[in-house]
């Protein structure tokens, strides 16, 4: 099987290529794993894996005795090599599969700095340019969540950035974004890069997001033949928030009646003139409704930037927030007859403009 698989298909307009390849891979075996060191070459897994490991398994089901944890570089390596060893596997099945997807920034010209404190930089506006447009299909959590701790020295491979989280741990899709160095074989790292990464696990998502919902278990043949370009997509949404329609879908929410429609921008030269256009003072609105949202999620993100940045640019957090009912889309004081706090369904939210991958 070759690596051709893992060549870059997509790119984001504005961000970059998306070049995929398996993040991680968990497998479960009913061999020991003392059987598992001696009949698998360890010494080729471990030079083809960033990292490659055989522990003994904890989980609660008695027939298996071990768990091979795989973690890959760019290319389909070290599951070739394990594919040609399956038999020593005994009776076996993938539980996890990580797909990733590296961007990697270029250095700017004109810098006087280094190349890897240049490319660092351009990762960071890259990750917040992505999860400025990144959306999830399915999102159940509806809002995101940042970890960020910068005053403490990042894990090796990795960055003093944020990373984003759309579900929880417990989610069988899960999906994350951050800033880190790019995975070499034999444990080393290379150049900065921005990391979008899908987790599936169990073998109902694995199966239906890369083997076509079959029934039978996830094999090392059908992760060597699974097409990630096709993965991404499917998989991947990208949209842009319309600000001028969101603050007229506000506006409809807060008075209670149909929206009116959205009157195209006119030039402005006084800022009299400015209040004077409907477009102006939607577009005013919806910028202020999301600077408000941005205060009470400010806790959440650890940070008063990130948590602007995300409330007024991330759709997946916007849609979130309008599909609450918590959200404060009514006016205050005493409400009118007829009068009531709602959410607003997905079927009225319409203040998103679809972004399209780019074919490489």
């Amino acid at each position: 099987m070759s690596s051709n698989r893992l060549a870059p298909r997509w790119s984001i307009p504005g961000i970059g290529r998306l070049r995929p390849r398996y993040d991680a891979v968990r497998i479960v075996s009913s061999a020991t794993v003392g059987s598992l060191k001696t009949r698998l070459p360890i010494a080729d897994l471990k030079k083809a894996s960033h990292k490659f490991d055989v522990v003994r398994y904890r989980g609660k089901y008695p027939g298996l005795r071990s768990e091979i944890r795989v973690t890959g570089t760019d290319d389909l390596s070290p599951w070739q090599i394990l594919a040609k060893h399956e038999q020593a596997l005994g009776s076996y099945r993938i539980v996890q599969v990580e797909i990733a997807f590296d961007i990697r920034p270029r250095a700017r010209a004109n810098t006087n700095s280094s190349l890897g404190e240049s490319a660092a930089g351009n990762a960071r506006k890259k990750l917040f340019a992505l999860v400025g447009l990144l959306a999830k299909p399915r999102h159940y959590r509806e809002y995101l969540i940042s970890a960020h701790e910068p005053e403490q020295d990042p894990k090796p491979g990795y960055m003093a950035e944020p990373t984003f989280y759309f579900e929880d741990r417990k989610s069988s899709v899960a999906l994350k974004c951050y800033c880190r160095y790019s995975k070499l074989k034999g444990g080393g790292f290379g150049e900065p890069c921005v990391h979008l990464e899908w987790t599936l696990k169990y073998k109902t998502a694995i199966n239906r997001y890369l083997a076509g919902n079959q029934t039978n278990d996830f094999k090392l043949k059908d992760l060597l033949k699974a097409d990630l370009g096709k993965f991404a997509e499917t998989n991947l949404r990208l949209e842009k928030v319309d600000h001028l329609a969101l603050g007229e879908l506000i506006r409809g929410a807060i008075v209670g009646k149909k929206s009116m429609p959205v009157l195209t921008p006119v030039k402005a030269k006084t800022v009299r003139q400015q209040f004077q256009d409907p477009a102006y003072r939607f577009r005013r609105s919806a910028y202020l409704v999301l600077r408000n949202f941005a205060y009470g999620e400010e806790k959440r993100f650890g940070d008063w930037q990130q948590a602007l940045m995300v409330c007024q640019s991330s759709p997946a957090q916007i849609r979130g927030y309008l599909r609450s009912p918590k959200s404060k889309t009514q006016k205050r004081g005493r409400p009118k007859q007829r009068t009531r706090r709602r959410s607003i369904s997905n079927y009225r939210i319409n203040a998103f403009k679809r972004i399209h991958l780019k074919p490489v």
